[in-house]
C-alpha cells in the first residue's frame, strides 16, 4: 500500500462518524459546521489526542475544511453556495463556534478578526493582511489570514498564487493553499506558459496523481 493511500486512510479514520467521506463519497459542506444532533460533542482533549496538534492548529484545520467545502459547493451551484467574501466571513464565525464547542482559547478567531472586519468594511488590502500576520504565516491561524486575504484580492489561478507568494513569509504553503482554493471555486486550472520550467515537475505531478487516486 502506497504512503499516499495510507495518509488518506488516516485522514478518513479521523473524520466524524456521520461524515460521508468515510464511505468514499464527498462530505456534505456543513457536515461538521452544524451542531451535532446525536451523541456528545467530542471533548477538546480527545480531538487533540487524535490529531496531535496545538488547539489553534486543529481549529484552523476545521475552519479551512469548511471553507473548501463551501467553495466547491459554490462552483457546483448547490443551494447553500455563497460568494467567496461571505465564505471567508463565515470562516471567522466557524472559528468562534469551534473554539466555544471545544473549550479552546479564542486564538484563531482573534487572528482572523481584523481580516473579517476589513472584508465587512471593504478595506481589505495587502498592508492589512501583513499587519495581521506578523509571523509571516508560519503559524496556522496566520496561514489562514494570508491565504484568505490574498485569495479575496485575486481568486483566479495563476494570478491568485502570484498574489499569495508576493506576500512573502511561508509562501510555498500559502501559495499551495490558495491554488487549491482557486481550483475548488473555478474548476480546471489554466497553467502559465512557463509551467514546463518548474523544477522536478514530473515528480510533483506523479505524487499529486497518487494523492488524487488514493483520495477517491
Amino acid at each position: 500500500m502506497s504512503w499516499a493511500r495510507t495518509f488518506c486512510q488516516r485522514l478518513r479514520s479521523e473524520m466524524p462518524p456521520d461524515c460521508h467521506m468515510k464511505r468514499s463519497r464527498p462530505c456534505h459542506p456543513e457536515a461538521w459546521t452544524a451542531p451535532r444532533t446525536h451523541g456528545p460533542t467530542p471533548s477538546w482533549e480527545s480531538i487533540r489526542r487524535a490529531r496531535g496538534a496545538a488547539p489553534e492548529a486543529v481549529v484552523s484545520s476545521l475552519v479551512h475544511r469548511n471553507v473548501l467545502s463551501r467553495l466547491l459547493a459554490t462552483r457546483k451551484g448547490e443551494p447553500r453556495s455563497s460568494a467567496p467574501k461571505d465564505i471567508i466571513l463565515k470562516a471567522h464565525t466557524d472559528a468562534l463556534e469551534y473554539e466555544r464547542r471545544l473549550d479552546a482559547e479564542p486564538v484563531t478567531s482573534r487572528i482572523l478578526g481584523p481580516i473579517a472586519a476589513a472584508i465587512e468594511s471593504n478595506t481589505l488590502a495587502r498592508e492589512g493582511i501583513l499587519a495581521a500576520s506578523p509571523r509571516g504565516g508560519f503559524y496556522a491561524p496566520e496561514t489562514l489570514v494570508m491565504a484568505y486575504g490574498s485569495f479575496l484580492l485575486e481568486d483566479r489561478f495563476p494570478e491568485s498564487v502570484f498574489r499569495a507568494v508576493e506576500l512573502g513569509g511561508d509562501s510555498d504553503s500559502i501559495g499551495s493553499i490558495v491554488a487549491t482554493m482557486s481550483a475548488f471555486l473555478h474548476g480546471e486550472l489554466k497553467f502559465p506558459a512557463d509551467y514546463e520550467k518548474v523544477f522536478a515537475r514530473e515528480r510533483l505531478e506523479r505524487i499529486s496523481k497518487r494523492f488524487a487516486s488514493a483520495a477517491r
